[in-house]
């Protein structure tokens, strides 16, 4: 999903940039056959909630249409292939090859399979990131999984978000 916050302008950079890193993904995950990789792009505005209790645990939660389409583009999806919603196809114009469109059945939205981007997109600087107390990140972790980190902190353990679903 892109934020739907900003300008016309900022919101395009923000659907170019997100195109520009769905089609490197599918080139790097080229190389492994065996697997397989769906994306789907929509654009717009989404709400985030945070629920649970700082006791127990929290989860970080969107919902909206956006996250919706985005679940809508992902089922039409086929492995390899990368799919935008129609406001993303907007925003971004002729910059994107079109190589098909789909529509959902179910809720009659349509969306494009993209096999190009045109020109270079430049990289969105990385923000800065305050230093926390672990104490204030134990909310947001299942206290199993705080309490064996807690004897890994040497380690360094990126993560990435991601929608995966497994199917036969």
């Amino acid at each position: 999903m892109t934020k739907g916050k900003g300008t016309k302008d900022k919101q395009s950079l923000t659907a170019a940039r997100a195109v520009a890193s769905a089609l490197a993904m599918q080139v790097a995950m080229s190389h492994f056959p065996e697997l397989g990789l769906k994306i789907a792009i929509a654009s717009g505005s989404a709400r985030r909630f945070v629920v649970g209790d700082p006791q127990i645990h929290y989860l970080d939660t969107l919902a909206g249409a956006t996250v919706s389409r985005t679940a809508t583009g992902e089922h039409l999806a086929n492995k390899g292939e990368l799919l935008l919603d129609e406001a993303t196809v907007k925003l971004l114009g002729t910059a994107v090859t079109i190589s098909e469109w789909r529509v959902d059945s179910a809720t009659s939205e349509s969306f494009a399979v993209i096999t190009h981007l045109a020109g270079t997109v430049p990289l969105a600087p990385l923000a800065e990131v305050p230093d926390l107390e672990p104490t204030q990140l134990q909310a947001w972790l299942h206290q199993s999984v705080y309490e064996r980190e807690a004897s890994f902190l040497t380690e360094f353990r990126p993560c990435v978000a991601l929608f995966i679903r497994f199917a036969s």
